[in-house]
């Protein structure tokens, strides 16, 4: 069964940055179109290799997301803007499966003179990529009074003179800034993506890119996302579902609190317990997961993950389910994601420690708010879950304390690039 086509993971993410800011996703989009019409215009690629491209050039600016300070006016873009590019290489480089392109959004910002003499993969398609950038920058800033021949003052210093004649080229259709303007390119992008071959390996890969999103705005988000994951995947095995059954499982697992990047950062952040009015906010992540993901993935996947914090006594939300109205996987969800929060150190307590975690399950349990099966397997369980649980969450801190090593060594190198080019 196919869960999720490969276009809808790429339109996923796309909407799951938005929901952290549009702002850099958006011009991602448009320069992705910039990019995949002049490459097209070049000739030589196959509908799948244009569409990796442009997916690509979708996240070039996701190192934009790991602060907010940046937003302000595009200032990432024309005065700072190799600490972004630094960030979204290693982020692509160490959390995703772009790897292999991570380069692109390294060197996107840099002039073609100053890196004359780096080599590295796709650095034809890195050039077009710095053009298409700064067409839709000062296309979006300049409005109709926008003219493509300024970038001309620059050929051989910033932008090549190969990537100029494309732009040429495609000016010369008439409507691809209008396309721009009103929208529509949207759609030739969307129909580019169904080019796109993904096998079901990396279908996962990319999916659990989105939990590792989580972490642009809060580290502690994809920390919580990945323990549900594991708890979910280890009591299913324990319970012995289907594999069917346990692939939906995986996938709702995934997505689940992606509602959660719309959480204001001083309700998130906060360092002390929740008022009513801000825990009604935080409820509202459920409905922000559902709109994300209800066109995207499987109806079944929906299902589940928006109802993981429904109880069987009707007293969850947003829905008010009873037990009749609930599936095994949306119950083992449930518990998974209660054992995250309780294992999590908040403001107001510690993690709590095995026995209480026991001892509120099965308080839950008794006041009809869980399910027995459910709960007896993971307290069975308990200490071969929890150290799985372990294991997962310390591989993706480990890869963010070395992404943010790197990122911090990177950056002493701005000045240099094949410097730059040596801390691969």
């Amino acid at each position: 069964m196919e869960y999720i086509r490969s276009k809808n993971i790429v339109l996923l993410i796309c909407d799951t940055l938005k929901l952290i800011d549009p702002r850099p996703i958006e011009h991602g989009m448009r320069t992705a179109y910039l990019v995949y019409k002049m490459l097209r215009k070049k000739g030589g690629y196959e509908d799948f290799e244009l569409a990796d491209f442009a997916f690509l050039s979708c996240l070039h600016d996701v190192g934009a997301y790991r602060s907010n300070k940046i937003f302000e006016k595009f200032e990432y873009e024309f005065r700072n803007y190799m600490p972004h590019s630094i960030y979204g290489f290693l982020f692509l480089k160490y959390m995703t499966p772009l790897s292999d392109k991570a380069k692109m959004v390294l060197y996107h910002r840099v002039a073609c003179s100053q890196s004359e003499d780096v080599e590295f993969d796709y650095k034809f398609e890195t050039r077009v990529l710095t053009l298409a950038e700064a067409v839709d920058n000062y296309h979006y800033a300049m409005g109709e009074s926008f003219d493509h021949t300024i970038f001309r003052r620059q050929e051989d210093i910033i932008y090549t003179r190969e990537a100029l004649d494309l732009l040429d080229e495609i000016m010369k259709e008439g409507d691809t800034l209008e396309r721009l303007r009103n929208g529509v390119y949207m759609d030739e992008l969307a129909d580019l993506f169904d080019s796109i071959l993904f096998t079901n390996e990396d279908k996962r890969a990319y999916m659990e890119m989105l939990m590792y999103s989580l972490g642009l705005k809060s580290e502690g988000l994809v920390v919580d996302a990945a323990v549900t994951l594991a708890v979910t995947e280890e009591l299913a095995a324990k319970i012995g579902m289907q594999q069917e059954d346990m692939d939906i499982l995986y996938y709702a697992a995934l997505v689940h609190d992606l509602g959660m990047l719309t959480i204001p950062r001083e309700i998130l952040d906060v360092r002390r317990k929740l008022t009513k009015d801000e825990r009604m906010i935080v409820r509202t992540h459920v409905d922000a997961t559902e709109n994300l993901i209800k066109n995207r993935v499987a109806p079944d996947i929906v299902k589940v993950a928006v109802a993981h914090h429904e109880r069987m006594d009707g007293s969850g939300y947003p829905k008010g389910l009873k037990e009749h109205q609930m599936t095994m996987s949306q119950s083992i969800l449930q518990v998974a994601d209660t054992v995250t929060a309780l294992t999590d150190e908040r403001v107001h307590r510690p993690p709590l420690s095995k026995e209480k975690i026991i001892d509120v399950l099965k308080e839950e349990t008794r006041d009809g708010r869980f399910k027995s099966r459910v709960v007896s397997n993971f307290i069975d369980s308990y200490d071969e879950i929890m150290e799985v649980v372990k294991e997962r969450t310390n591989v993706i801190l480990e890869n963010y304390k070395k992404l943010q090593a790197n990122y911090e060594a990177v950056s002493k190198m701005l000045t240099n690039p094949k410097e730059t080019e040596e801390t691969e």
